[in-house]
């Protein structure tokens, strides 16, 4: 199946870029504590785009595939105002190829980020996908993100169900 090879290359960066956050996070955790605790201390955008790999798995189903997301935050700071926090609604449309065929979802969702580093981001995504293809499916969505902001420009991982994807993130 051709999915195994693109399972493993979005498993192992997903891994490498987490182990690589998490390691640089507790290495100056110390020197950065008041990133999180200083509201609005993060990159301001109105906009942000994310093109992503991604791997796909369902109770019958295995794929993978690519897509573009985007985001717009409609809360730069909060809910919580005396942390580093802000909630933006994600959107989107993914391309899988499955059994010869191709499946276009269409994820909708809300994103709640904190700021735990100065380029670092991690946060919960809630919402629904519609998946229109061989079979019409609606599913939900829960996704653990990581977000690795280094200017404009950055690293996006979410995991979880039912995706795991890799991309770059771009915030206008």
């Amino acid at each position: 199946m051709r999915t195994k090879g693109l399972k493993k290359i979005v498993v192992f960066m997903a891994t490498a870029l987490l182990a690589a956050g998490v390691s640089f996070s507790l290495g100056v955790a110390d020197a950065q504590a008041s990133v999180a605790s200083t509201p609005g201390q993060h990159n301001r955008y109105k906009f942000e785009l994310e093109p992503n790999i991604f791997y796909l798995h369902g109770n019958w189903y295995e794929t993978g595939g690519f897509g573009l997301r985007a985001s717009i935050p409609f809360m730069h700071n909060g809910p919580i105002k005396t942390i580093n926090n802000n909630m933006a609604i994600n959107f989107g449309a993914q391309m899988a190829f499955f059994d010869g065929t191709f499946d276009v979802s269409l994820p909708v969702a809300a994103q709640w980020n904190f700021y735990v580093h100065e380029i670092i981001s991690v946060g919960p995504e809630l919402g629904m996908e519609f998946t229109i293809g061989n079979v019409f499916r609606v599913h939900p969505v829960f996704n653990a993100i990581g977000r690795f902001q280094f200017s404009r420009f950055g690293l996006l991982v979410r995991m979880g169900y039912p995706e795991l994807t890799v991309g770059a993130n771009i915030q206008f």
